[in-house]
């Protein structure tokens, strides 16, 4: 090795060909990221990036390599900090045609701009259905501009939103969107602090007997 050069910080193989990728917590840098998706051919259809040392930079990396892919169909980039300029680069990827089904972006710095961006991808998208967002800080300017996504979305069907810092304003954009989109099952807030009960029993009555549905179905499909 050259004097002065470290050695890389990534210890997990370099294979994106295999069906199921996890490289969860393995200390990945922007760079480690960039050498990956530029020298790996990648087939995966679960792809999990999360709790590394990704900057928006690295976000924007995996978001340009992956707007072109049409086989990775999971992406996790949790608990990596990318920040807003991350959750726009993956909105556009989604904009241009990715074919994800699951995005989870737990904990990765995001406000109110982040899930602006992503609430107007959502708006255009057909292959997403379970999105992730815990753990931000998107607030009720965040949460409404979901809500109104939802209002003309049919492919979206879990929406997590837990520790978000949403109040009873958040909250019942999201129950009214509730009324007129009838394809999400599953809403998650885990946030009850400045939330009325009543609210949230409203929500769960809306969702009441969906989420069921869903599992008869998917038990259905199993078996068939």
């Amino acid at each position: 090795m050259l004097a002065g050069r470290s050695a890389p910080s990534m210890s997990a193989p370099r294979d994106l060909t295999r069906v199921s990728v996890s490289l969860w917590e393995q200390g990945l840098t922007d760079s480690d990221i960039r050498a990956l998706f530029s020298d790996t051919e990648i087939t995966a259809k679960t792809l999990n990036l999360g709790k590394n040392n990704l900057s928006p930079e690295g976000a924007q990396v995996v978001a340009k390599a992956l707007a072109v892919n049409r086989t990775v169909t999971h992406l996790d980039l949790s608990y990596n900090r990318i920040g807003d300029v991350g959750a726009v680069a993956l909105a556009e990827a989604l904009d241009a045609g990715s074919c994800w089904t699951h995005l989870y972006l737990h904990g990765v710095d995001m406000t109110q701009g982040g899930a602006e961006a992503l609430a107007d991808s959502l708006r255009k998208n057909k292959s997403l259905t379970v999105l992730g967002l815990g753990d931000n800080a998107i607030e009720d300017r965040g949460a409404a501009a979901l809500a109104s996504a939802l209002k003309s979305n049919d492919t979206l069907r879990e929406l997590y939103l837990p520790r978000n810092g949403c109040t009873d304003t958040g909250v019942l954009e999201l129950a009214e969107a509730l009324k007129t989109n009838m394809t999400v099952h599953t809403l998650l807030f885990h946030e009850y602090v400045g939330v009325k009960e009543a609210l949230l029993r409203e929500v769960r009555a809306t969702l009441a007997g969906r989420e069921e549905a869903a599992r008869r179905a998917c038990a259905m499909l199993e078996l068939s």
